[in-house]
């Protein structure tokens, strides 16, 4: 931990996601969350409401809300619909990510987002590939697809994507149902890299390290101003995709503790803010340096099995905390000049 005596700025979250429940109608191998059908845990609406409230009041630079889970529609629509105007009457923006299981029809994609647009819904996320395939059908992702853009609404197709998988972006983008809406500009097609959730099966990560962007090794921009909440009031302090694998990354409850205080309280944690300044990689490098000893880490992993790797293995970790005091002073000077930097641009948006 760094001593509080040290004056640093305290970095508060632009967006939140609220982890609305456990429960999905997918059962996805490999689900960041573990999500199921057989998963029942869930925020009540009053919860939801109050921690809304509590985020906009303790947050300043706050800007986006996103609704996940899980599955989020399983909340049920006029739930759904009440926290969006909800959200929007507090002046943000609200995402909504979902599986499209609803999407059964056309009609049935065009009323609810009618619906939630006029609530105040401002993006869609979409996610699919080959294991949500199995659960719900490529019909109802083009039926959001399509009721999105004729709502005006951004919709992001986040597709499940290594070289295991078989269904692509390219396999959406010539689909001939939403062709004519290609340039509307309001669709967006995310690679997103699906890493495997088991604490000991490493095989996913080498055989797709070639489809893993050169971001890996940079900072992470997640950590502190993107957290998530669970159903449980739990605060993680991103919304990576190994992050419920290791406690040190929660930081405290929102039923029990203020979250400004939280936050404070967070960012002198060191290892956090060395993460936040200069990325998961940089640690275990720096740990490979001080520790020869030490096997050397692929650069073809993702960000996110870094920093699950840095918190679970022993030897690194225990290394960090030995020699990372040597860090302290020019870390902190980067974080001081990286923030200053970050509040300029954000000032400007």
């Amino acid at each position: 931990m760094v001593k509080k005596s040290i004056n640093i700025p305290i970095v508060t979250p632009s967006t939140v996601g609220l982890i609305t429940t456990t429960q999905c109608t997918a059962a996805c191998k490999d689900c960041c969350f573990g999500c199921n059908q057989r998963n029942h845990e869930a925020m009540d609406y009053n919860m939801i409401i109050n921690t809304l409230d509590k985020v906009v009041k303790s947050f300043p630079d706050i800007k986006l809300i996103v609704l996940t889970g899980g599955e989020c529609f399983l909340l049920g629509e006029d739930i759904l619909a009440n926290i969006i105007r909800h959200i929007n009457k507090l002046g943000l923006k609200s995402r909504i990510v979902t599986n499209g299981f609803w999407a059964s029809s056309f009609k049935k994609a065009y009323k609810t987002i009618l619906n939630l647009r006029e609530c105040g819904l401002t993006e869609i996320n979409v996610s699919t590939g080959d294991e949500h395939l199995k659960w719900v059908s490529l019909d109802n992702i083009i039926n959001i697809i399509v009721a999105a853009v004729k709502n005006k609404i951004p919709i992001s197709i986040n597709i499940e994507s290594s070289v295991s998988k078989f269904f692509m972006s390219r396999d959406l983008l010539e689909d001939y149902r939403i062709q004519k809406f290609i340039d509307s500009g309001l669709i967006y097609i995310v690679n997103g890299h699906w890493v495997s959730a088991s604490k000991t099966d490493d095989s996913i990560t080498k055989r797709d390290s070639k489809h893993i962007s050169s971001g890996n090794t940079l900072r992470c921009t997640s950590i502190f101003s993107s957290p998530s909440i669970l159903p449980n009031g739990s605060i993680i302090a991103c919304c990576g995709l190994t992050s419920q694998d290791h406690e040190s990354l929660i930081l405290g409850n929102v039923l029990t503790s203020d979250l400004s205080c939280i936050f404070e309280k967070s960012i002198y944690d060191f290892i956090k803010l060395w993460i936040y300044t200069d990325g998961p990689y940089s640690l275990l490098e720096y740990c490979n340096k001080v520790d020869p000893h030490l096997p050397n880490i692929d650069k073809g992993l993702h960000i996110c099995e870094y920093c699950k790797f840095l918190y679970t293995n022993d030897d690194y970790f225990s290394t960090l905390k030995k020699y990372y005091r040597y860090k302290i002073p020019s870390l902190i000077g980067k974080y001081e000049i990286l923030t200053k930097r970050i509040k300029s641009i954000n000032q400007k948006i």
